[in-house]
């Protein structure tokens, strides 16, 4: 793919210049150039996906322009196991993966290797440890239960693993997504009315809507936002009921008991860096850590026992207050906790 051929969407790369170009105009120096083979080098003009490399004009960031080049889709796949937790699944593993079934992709996403059947893994990786490895994986996190935010946070997706709760707060599913942006007039009006306006997000937005649309078919799992958010701050190792967890273990468990028993999810338990602003600063164990400082600085430190207590106490107030008819004192029980 040449960059000429980029739809340059929302201006996301005004300020690149291929790498060709960079070195014709000086802009990429004569000693970074090698004499011999110009287009290699240690700036080479093109991906090893054959499409042109593309530097930005200070030189700080290079890439290939291909928004679907093979590479990127490995990598993207990588960074996608590695949200969920994922070992032993690494980027030479996952570049693998789409190298091997790259033409039968029928979008080129990287999202379509989490439905492969087994027997459709590439020869590479069929029968290893990798390839059983990351089946099993696929298998697995197809069936976590989650927002449609929080998965969209999980694919890998350039530019949208950050702002995702801001970018798609109250959206439940890919159909609402999609009604927003049109009753907005487009991407661009959609994020600038969720304080948005990152170039690069509104282009990956846009190009990442076939992705979603995919991941919403592949997770069989996913669940509505709850009515009231908290947002708290998880500061080293956490344990409940004696049992150690990961801190998206501990969210998920939390959100797993912050919703009535008919599936009505009541709190959105959400972890945060904003240790000056979160609900509670959660943490099993003294540290010097900032975010145990800031914790006790403000009276807010909690234990993970005591929160997951806190929540279901919580839960169980407004399934009482709800028996008697008082929504208003349902909604004051979610707000004040």
């Amino acid at each position: 793919m040449k960059f000429s051929e980029l739809t340059n969407t929302y201006g996301a790369f005004d300020n690149f210049v291929t790498v060709r170009e960079a070195k014709e105009i000086g802009l990429i120096p004569a000693r970074y150039v090698d004499a011999d083979f110009p287009e290699d080098g240690i700036f080479p003009d093109k991906c090893v996906c054959g499409s042109e490399n593309i530097i930005t004009r200070d030189l700080k960031r290079a890439a290939c322009c291909n928004p679907r080049c093979k590479v990127k889709l490995g990598f993207a796949l990588s960074e996608l196991f590695s949200r969920f937790g994922t070992k032993g699944i690494g980027d030479q593993t996952c570049i693998k993966m789409i190298n091997g079934v790259y033409s039968r992709l029928r979008y080129k996403s990287h999202i379509e290797v989490l439905a492969l059947r087994y027997e459709d893994y590439p020869q590479s990786l069929y029968g290893t440890v990798a390839g059983q490895t990351m089946f099993h994986t696929c298998s697995r996190i197809r069936t976590q239960q989650m927002t449609f935010s929080g998965m969209i946070s999980m694919l890998g997706l350039p530019e949208l693993s950050t702002s995702t709760g801001v970018m798609f707060r109250g959206i439940n599913n890919a159909s609402q997504l999609i009604e927003r942006i049109k009753e907005c007039g487009g991407v661009a009006s959609f994020c600038s009315r969720r304080g948005i306006y990152d170039s690069e997000k509104l282009f990956w937005l846009y190009n990442s809507l076939t992705d979603i649309l995919l991941a919403e078919k592949i997770f069989s799992n996913l669940r509505k936002e709850g009515i009231r958010r908290i947002k708290i701050c998880i500061t080293g190792m956490v344990c409940v009921d004696g049992v150690h967890l990961t801190r998206t273990a501990f969210l998920n468990y939390c959100n797993s008991i912050a919703r009535y028993d008919n599936g009505v999810q009541i709190l959105e338990i959400e972890n945060t860096s904003a240790k000056e602003s979160c609900a509670y600063v959660v943490a099993d164990y003294p540290s010097n850590s900032s975010k145990y400082l800031a914790g006790k600085a403000r009276g807010v430190l909690i234990t993970a026992d005591d929160f997951v207590n806190k929540i279901k106490g919580v839960i169980t107030q407004c399934m009482e207050s709800e028996k008697k008819g008082y929504t208003a004192e349902t909604v004051a029980m979610m707000n004040s906790f």
